[in-house]
């Protein structure tokens, strides 16, 4: 039963829910049949195109499309009703699914083609919407330029300049909106071209009509802007006329108002007044030459509306006549008033330095005219230099007086015969020269008087030091120690300087004496007693003070010999004793080898005492001629050192023979074990396996082992010595040990064989090693190189332009040299690997696959670069063709719009249009060879680059074509304005030619060529215009008989067109011959007028050159000098230079001489001086050179001396110095280096001697400065003698030192043999 009841449950839900499904499926036919219905009738409504022919009926179907867009996607959400009701009988398994599916697909189908449907009207819509907002906005853009017309074709020019200033500003903006239209008619017509495309599918109108409207509004346009130019050119001409009448009135009221200025006769009633006047007047004439200029710019421009032939013609010829008559009548007032005022300021100017030369005058005559002259030197001194003071003046007042000469002669003939004038001038000349006089004589009197007190107080100054020095002489006693014999030598020395000085003093005061004696002075008894009293003690001082030094001189001569006779004699025992007390030494080693270095030492004092008995022995023979009464002592002493010698002589002997070889054993053994020890460790050292890895390592082994090489070397001596002795020593042994030392010497042989064979050995694997790191160091550079290289080239582009062209070239080339530059360094890395193989280094192997590696490389880079270099070449020639063929081509469009403008069919201005034309073809025909050259340029181009020739000949074929079709349209414009109106052209061609040769003929008979030479080169520029315009007129009158014969053939009235014909050309012929006359005349003028310049630019160099050449500076040191010498030597060079140019100017000169030119006379004065000048100039160089060669000589001697004069100063220093030896061995050393100093200051004599003959030989040629020579020679020479008692002095001192320290040293030896025998005697063993 319950099995039964689900059963039950089950069916009834079952049939539940297939009743649900039937229902849904009927729900789903009733809404899909409305849908199709729905989707049907839409869209047969979408598929209609009823948008209207007019924007607003356009905009209203938009309007109603959008709203039916509206209502089809508000109905998606139906749609999607009815497929979510299939998807679900779908999935609840609907039996007749099927059918369900394909109705929903249809609903959708229907739906999706709505939707095409509605898009493509949106897009036709849309189409028709931007066609109609196109064509009215060319309708709204067609009545703004009718509007603009209207107001273009307004006659109404201005009736005054501002009038025509806003006119113009007006028409600016109307052009400005022209303009601003001009993007917009493009931007309308641009976007309605679109719809008469033939490619688009669906067309909202008929082509044709869109088409018309964009011609229309274009031609529409064009004629807008014509109206616009024509407008614009009739306002210029306008404003033109009214700027220059605003001019005229301007500047006629401005020479008006000046011109009642210039009238007054104010001239002023003093100097303060006439100045301001002359300021005033000046600032006017800055004014006008200001205004010139301006005035001159309008009337040249009024002359050109003339000669354009302007409606105003007439008044601006008359107001030009009218400006240039009140003009030339100002100039004349300005001239008139500046004389008056010019007159008027001399004259005050006259007066008022005329009493101030007066006052000046009386002033200064007062101070010259005094008495006094001072009561002592010092109050002399100050009325010196206030007297020099007027002096000064009074030379400075001269030209001030000259000047008063001069003013009274550029007076007017009645104010310079005035009293006021020509009787002050006299008087102040009597008074000028009173005063000079009185100057001259009052200077004299102050100069004795200033001498004359100077004398009297520097020979009371002389006499009180005299008498001072005097009484020390007097009171002076020599003395007999030596002590107070130095003491007494020294206050000689201090006295010597001060004895110079004094005598160079009195020399001044006997040289003053003389000079008053013989100018017949006052004092003249008083001056002589004071000159003979002075010469006289002088000569009584002198006289005693030669006889104390040379008493005191006697006496320490004496002295010094005893003393160095005692220490000579002291000296000599000591190394007795000293030798006397080696007896105890030589048993043993030791005691050998002290002994030999005592006597070692012994044998250098022995050397050194013998030179002191010498020196002793010449001064013994010295003093006992000079002093006979004391040769008793002197003998005794000097025998006494002899005796003392001998004996020291022999002691020495007898130690020296009592010596053994006992040491020489002992010696050689312990050098042999020292050498056999450094053998085995250099052994050791030179037996090392190590191979350098990186090349500071090769470096630092080869060092290393280069060490090593140099100590064995240095042991190579030791080795000799040592197997001599062991020889020596072992000859004839046949004892053990000897026999033991024989193999010792064998094994060391061998050793040392060895070590040098090892040394090679080793010597050449590092040699080898640092020759591979070497290599690898380089080629690593190498490849760095070659590294850059490759990513230079692989990343190297074509410009396309010619700039770019150009600047790939040169970095390129600069690449190239990079890589010259580095060839040379791969160069050197190949040579040496090759290297390397060919002698067999221990890697050959990796050093030949790296050097081939980098040479293939390389020669890779080598070809790739010159690759790229011709490609860039190429480039570069075909972007130099194309951007020439861009300039031809933009330069034929510009000339095709002046070709295409037909504006010719008014005969008014019709010559002057013709004309043009005629220009316009002058120029095509001169750039025929312009497209020539380019034509041929692209043919050579294609014959070297073949791979060029489809981009060449493109653009050649393009050229020509724009050639062609520019060549025609200015033939048709030729003909077509030629035949527009040939009578009416004919007439203004021949009398704008008539016009022109009356000109012409005006110029012609001009009488000006010039004033100067700037003058005349102006006129010759303007001749040259006017001859370039006789050819352009030329071809203008050949074109005039072209014309009346065509106009002869279709005209009546030939004969009237022949006889202007005729005319014009008889006229044009005659014009011919008074041109070239004119020219001749302008180049004769231009002769004369650049011989004049160039005779006053030679005057002028050499006046420049002479203050150089005529110089008497002749420097001050040897630099200066020489830099002077310089600077003649190019002055010379340069005078040699400018001969020529000389020679020439002298040749043309009397060329035009003889030619009898009208200034023959001033031609000839001017070359003589020139050439006066020039000889002058030439002399004073010469002259000027042989001055600065002694100058050079003289300061050449003064530097040498100079550097003489430190070398031998830093040579005192040394020889002063007080530095005394520690040791014997510093002493040793100390008096070798004396000796250095000895023998560096005998090779010193010879530049002394050089300087005395360099001097010699300028005071014997008559220098000028021979007297500074001859003392600067004197102070070099006792220099260089008190450097020489120096180092003797020192020479002395250093040997003292030096016997001291061998004493001490004797002292230490027999205090250490004192105690060595001590300790031997306190010895308690008794064997």
């Amino acid at each position: 039963e319950k099995a039964e009841h689900e059963r039950e449950l089950a069916l009834r839900t079952e049939l539940i829910r297939q009743e649900k499904l039937e229902q849904l499926a009927a729900r789903f036919d009733r809404k899909a049949a409305m849908r199709e219905t729905w989707l049907s009738e839409n869209q047969r409504l979408v598929s209609q195109d009823n948008f209207g022919l007019d924007l607003p009926a356009v905009e209203a179907a938009t309007r109603k499309h959008e709203a039916i867009e509206t209502d089809i996607n508000a109905y998606d959400e139906r749609v999607q009703v009815v497929v979510a009701v299939a998807k679900e009988l779908d999935a609840e398994r609907y039996h007749d699914v099927k059918r369900i599916l394909a109705r929903k697909d249809n609903v959708l189908r229907l739906w999706d083609y709505l939707r095409e449907l509605l898009g493509a009207r949106r897009e036709r819509l849309m189409m028709n919407l931007e066609l109609q907002k196109n064509l009215q906005e060319m309708l709204y853009i067609m009545d703004w330029l009718e509007d603009m017309k209207g107001r273009l074709q307004s006659q109404d020019y201005g009736k005054h300049l501002q009038g025509v200033e806003a006119l113009l500003q007006t028409h600016t903006l109307v052009e400005a909106d022209i303009a601003v239209q001009a993007e917009r008619v493009k931007a309308v017509s641009a976007a309605a071209a679109k719809f008469a495309a033939e490619e688009q599918a669906y067309k909202p109108c008929d082509p044709q009509v869109v088409q018309d409207r964009i011609s229309t509004l274009d031609l529409c346009y064009k004629e807008l802007c014509k109206l616009a130019a024509e407008r614009r050119e009739k306002l210029e001409e306008s404003r033109r006329l009214w700027k220059f009448f605003w001019d005229m009135v301007e500047q006629e009221a401005w020479i008006k108002d000046q011109s009642k200025i210039l009238s007054s006769d104010d001239c002023g009633k003093d100097l303060t007044s006439i100045i301001r006047l002359i300021s005033k007047h000046n600032a006017f004439k800055d004014e006008m030459s200001g205004r010139f200029g301006p005035l001159q710019q309008t009337i040249k421009e009024g002359e050109g509306l003339v000669e354009e032939g302007h409606f105003g013609a007439g008044d601006i010829s008359e107001r030009i006549r009218d400006i240039r008559q009140q003009w030339e009548t100002l100039e004349r007032l300005s001239k008139e008033r500046e004389q008056r005022l010019k007159e008027a300021y001399n004259l005050y100017q006259f007066q008022a330095d005329a009493n101030d030369i007066e006052t000046w005058t009386l002033e200064a005559l007062r101070i010259v005219s005094s008495n006094e002259v001072g009561h002592d030197e010092y109050s002399t001194q100050t009325l010196m230099k206030k007297h020099k003071d007027v002096e000064e003046e009074i030379q400075n007042h001269r030209p001030t007086i000259d000047a008063l000469h001069e003013q009274a002669l550029s007076l007017p003939p009645e104010c310079a015969r005035s009293p006021e004038v020509d009787g002050r001038l006299p008087a102040i000349e009597q008074r000028y020269e009173e005063l000079v006089a009185l100057s001259e004589s009052r200077k004299q009197a102050l100069q004795d008087a200033l001498a004359l007190y100077k004398m009297f107080s520097e020979a009371d100054a002389c006499g009180l030091w005299i008498d001072e020095k005097e009484q020390w002489l007097v009171n002076m006693e020599i003395p007999q120690k030596l002590e107070d014999l130095e003491v007494v030598q020294q206050r000689f020395e201090t006295l010597e300087p001060e004895m110079n000085n004094l005598a160079s003093r009195i020399s001044a005061v006997n040289d003053v004496a003389c000079q008053l004696l013989d100018t017949d002075h006052r004092n003249k008894d008083e001056i002589k007693a004071m000159q003979d009293q002075l010469n006289a003690r002088w000569t009584q001082f002198q006289s005693l003070a030669d006889q104390k030094k040379e008493a005191l001189n006697s006496a320490l001569n004496i002295q010094n010999y005893h003393l160095e006779c005692n220490e000579t004699r002291s000296w000599m025992q000591e190394k007795t004793k000293v030798i006397e007390s080696t007896h105890g030494l030589g048993n043993d080693l030791a005691g050998v080898m002290a002994l030999q270095r005592k006597l070692t030492g012994l044998e250098r004092d022995l050397e050194a005492i013998q030179g002191k008995v010498d020196e002793l022995q010449v001064e013994a023979q010295k003093l006992t001629t000079e002093h006979p009464d004391q040769e008793a002592s002197i003998t005794g002493r000097l025998n006494e050192i002899n005796d003392a010698w001998k004996d020291l002589k022999d002691t020495m002997k007898k130690r020296e023979e009592s010596l053994g070889e006992a040491s020489k054993l002992q010696g050689f053994l312990r050098d042999l074990d020292d050498f056999q020890s450094w053998l085995s460790r250099t052994q050791t050292a030179i037996a090392s396996e190590d191979v350098p890895t990186t090349l500071p390592e090769a470096e630092k082994l080869l060092k290393q082992h280069e060490n090593i090489k140099n100590e064995i070397d240095h042991y190579m001596g030791d080795y000799r010595r040592m197997r001599d002795v062991g020889e020596e020593v072992t000859l004839g042994q046949t004892d053990v040990q000897h026999m033991f030392l024989n193999q010792r010497l064998q094994a060391l042989d061998t050793g040392w064989n060895e070590l040098r064979q090892m040394w090679e050995s080793r010597n050449d694997l590092l040699s080898q090693a640092y020759g591979f790191q070497t290599f690898l160091r380089d080629a690593r550079h190498a490849e760095r190189f070659l590294n850059n290289q490759e990513y230079v080239l692989s990343h190297t582009e074509l410009p396309t332009t010619l700039e770019g062209a150009e600047e790939a070239i040169k970095k390129h080339e600069d690449f190239m040299n990079t890589m010259d530059a580095n060839e040379e360094k791969i160069k050197v890395v190949l040579d040496t690997g090759r290297k390397l193989v060919t002698e067999g280094n221990v890697h050959s192997d990796k050093i030949q696959e790296k050097v081939d590696s980098v040479d293939e490389r390389h020669k890779k880079n080598r070809k790739a670069a010159n690759d790229v270099l011709s490609r860039l070449k190429d480039n570069r020639e075909l972007q130099h063709f194309l951007q020439d063929s861009q300039e031809l081509t933009l330069w034929i469009n510009e000339k095709m719009l002046t070709a295409q403008d037909m504006s010719y069919d008014e005969a008014r201005n019709l010559h002057s249009k013709w004309q043009k034309h005629q220009a316009f073809t002058a120029e095509l025909a001169s750039n025929k060879d312009w497209l020539d050259k380019i034509d041929k340029e692209g043919q050579i181009l294609v014959a070297e680059k073949p791979e060029l020739e489809p981009v060449v000949k493109e653009k050649l074929a393009e050229l020509h074509g724009l050639w062609d079709e520019l060549d025609t349209t200015t033939k048709t414009k030729a003909q077509s304005l030629f035949d527009a109106n040939r009578t009416e052209l004919f007439t203004q061609s021949c009398s704008a030619l008539e016009i022109w040769f009356q000109n012409l003929e005006g110029q012609l008979h001009s009488d000006d060529y010039g004033k100067d030479l700037t003058s005349v080169n102006i006129l010759l520029n303007k001749q040259q215009l006017l001859e370039n315009q006789m050819e352009v007129r030329q071809k203008e009158v050949e074109a005039l008989k072209t014309q009346a014969q065509a106009l002869s053939q279709e005209d009546a009235n030939s004969v009237e067109v022949d006889s202007k014909q005729t005319v014009v050309e008889e006229r044009f012929q005659e014009l011919l011959q008074p041109l070239q006359e004119r020219r001749k005349k302008l180049l004769s003028s231009k002769e004369g007028h650049q011989f004049n310049r160039d005779l006053e630019d030679e005057i002028l160099w050499v006046e420049e050159r002479m203050p150089m050449a005529a110089s008497t500076d002749h420097g001050k040191d040897l630099s200066t000098v020489q830099l002077l010498i310089k600077k003649n030597q190019t002055l010379q060079k340069e005078i040699q230079g400018h001969q020529p140019r000389i020679d020439d100017i002298m040749e043309k000169g009397q060329t035009m001489v003889k030619e009898d030119s009208p200034d023959s006379e001033v031609i000839q004065g001017r070359l003589s001086d020139l050439q006066e000048m020039w000889k002058e100039l030439i002399s004073e160089v010469e002259k000027r050179h042989t001055r600065l060669e002694e100058s050079q000589k003289a300061q050449q001697f003064y530097s040498d001396a100079a550097e003489a004069e430190a070398w031998m100063g830093e040579q005192e220093l040394h020889m002063m110095s007080e530095e005394k030896a520690k040791d014997e061995l510093s002493a040793l050393a100390m008096v070798k280096n004396h000796e250095g100093v000895d023998q560096a200051l005998e090779d010193y004599a010879q530049t002394i001697l050089q300087l005395s003959n360099m001097s010699r030989d300028m005071v014997s040629s008559g220098h000028p400065e021979s007297e500074r020579i001859t003392t600067r020679q004197g102070q070099v020479d006792k220099q260089y003698a008190c450097l020489k008692d120096l180092a003797e002095e020192r020479r002395g001192k250093l040997q003292e030192q030096l016997r001291l320290c061998q004493l001490k040293r004797d002292v230490d030896d027999l205090e250490q043999w004192i105690a060595e025998r001590e300790v031997v005697a306190g010895s308690h063993e008794l064997g």
